[in-house]
């Protein structure tokens, strides 16, 4: 009874020792899985903070072409707008001339 007894107590002590040994290897594991999913989620955050950015750079870059395509736009009916009076201001001036000096004479 006495043998039967160490055996069991050996054997307790073999399975304790596999038993802390398996759970300081899934603790090892677990904390390795711990440490990979934050270095993702990390990374993750990174990739949507730069993505946030270029896409708020890009539709700023986007806005400001559209700007200057509508500003382009104006200054060339501007420009237009003022030749064309221009003209008719210096054809207005012409005739006032031609009606001057054909009253003189």
């Amino acid at each position: 009874m006495l043998q039967q007894n160490q055996k069991i107590e050996e054997q307790q002590k073999d399975y304790n020792g596999v038993v802390s040994k398996r759970h300081f290897e899934v603790d090892r594991e677990l904390k390795d899985v711990c440490k990979q999913r934050l270095d993702s989620e990390s990374e993750l955050r990174a990739m949507e903070n730069e993505f946030s950015r270029e896409g708020h750079e890009n539709y700023e870059n986007k806005m400001t072409i559209i700007k200057e395509k509508e500003f382009d736009k104006l200054d060339n009916t501007r420009h237009t707008l003022e030749v064309k009076l221009q003209e008719d201001l210096i054809k207005a001036k012409e005739i006032e001339k031609k009606e001057f000096e054909d009253g003189r004479n």
